[in-house]
């Protein structure tokens, strides 16, 4: 179950710095000299809350990191979409959830940042993500950006037959971009480390009432304030932990891991109270970086994928002029 390991390429330090590049560029392209620079992805917030994280008294296995003991912390939660643009709730995309906890004491990873006290889970609506690593990923991004008219068949042209299939992991997640982000479960799709294990998170949705479906532009933003105005919504986060190479592989972005050989077992609750969706906290929360490098050591990511965001997110943050992780304020 601890026998989990990376496989590091010698040129990916150099590939990914490119990747990082290519996707700053996009993300400049999309501000068009404005003021205003969007996320290079998950471009669009429908929601920044604050909320706040249980952590439950788990099995001694499942005792690591931020989990190795019941505590509650307060977080911001920010419900997103997956394109670097932003454009109607109508339109198929990928669903997003990012949590910030703030409060955790311990060292972080990133170099300047050990003594942050924030932690950072995203989440999407996959167990997996299309794309088995991040030249593909970036290659996919890439053509997607350059407009839909031509898409297709740039797609062949760099991808093969292996576009479709591409697509058609992307279709099925997109069959539920407009439902209601309190009737949808979310996964990180990709793997971390649980202290000496690895592992994938997920987040599902506990209780919510009302119509799972949305409508509307911008449907699922005031589908959240509807709910938030009369209710809580709750999530359960759950840990699904590394087994073996074949089964549960740390490198391959694209398979998911079976819950029938290691099922999530629920270490934390996420509760998101009543509050109106007010510009103070939406508007703070749009400034902050999510990133899963923003992170204590017993959770650093793992995998080729990941560790390509860690050169792409920083690039992002900068370009935007984030927030300094180090002076996080909690608003609540």
């Amino acid at each position: 179950m601890t026998e989990w390991k990376e496989t590091i390429a010698p040129d990916e330090e150099a590939r990914f710095e490119k990747h990082a590049a290519l996707l700053a560029g996009l993300q400049k392209g999309v501000a068009k000299g404005g003021d205003v620079v969007l996320r290079a992805l998950h471009a669009k917030s429908h929601a920044g809350v604050t909320a706040r994280l249980e952590v439950l008294d788990a099995p001694a296995e499942l005792k690591h990191g931020l989990f190795a003991a019941p505590a509650t912390y307060a977080a911001y939660v920010r419900f997103s979409s997956g394109t670097g643009f932003l454009q109607p709730d109508t339109a198929p995309d990928i669903r997003g959830v990012a949590i910030k906890v703030l409060g955790v004491a311990g060292a972080k990873v990133i170099p300047g940042l050990e003594k942050a006290s924030t932690q950072d889970f995203l989440f999407i609506q996959t167990p997996a993500n299309a794309f088995v690593g991040p030249d593909d990923f970036v290659r996919f991004v890439h053509i997607v950006s350059r407009g839909k008219a031509l898409a297709l068949p740039r797609l062949i042209g760099a991808f093969g037959w292996k576009a479709f299939g591409h697509l058609r992991k992307l279709m099925k997640t997109l069959s539920t971009s407009r439902h209601s982000f309190a009737h949808q479960r979310f996964y990180t799709a990709l793997p971390l480390r649980y202290g000496p294990h690895a592992c994938k998170l997920d987040l599902r949705s506990v209780g919510a009432n009302g119509e799972a479906a949305t409508k509307g532009p911008h449907g699922l933003a005031e589908d959240l304030a509807a709910r938030l105005a009369r209710e809580p919504l709750t999530y359960e986060l759950g840990v699904q932990l590394f087994v073996d190479e074949a089964r549960t592989p740390i490198e391959d972005a694209s398979v998911a891991w079976d819950e029938a050989v290691s099922p999530f077992r629920a270490v934390a609750r996420l509760t998101i109270p009543t509050q109106q969706l007010n510009g103070k906290v939406h508007d703070y929360v749009e400034k902050l970086a999510f990133d899963p490098w923003h992170a204590l050591v017993e959770h650093r990511p793992l995998g080729a994928m990941m560790r390509a965001r860690n050169h792409a997110y920083r690039a992002s943050t900068m370009a935007r002029r984030a927030t300094d992780e180090l002076t996080v304020e909690d608003l609540a």
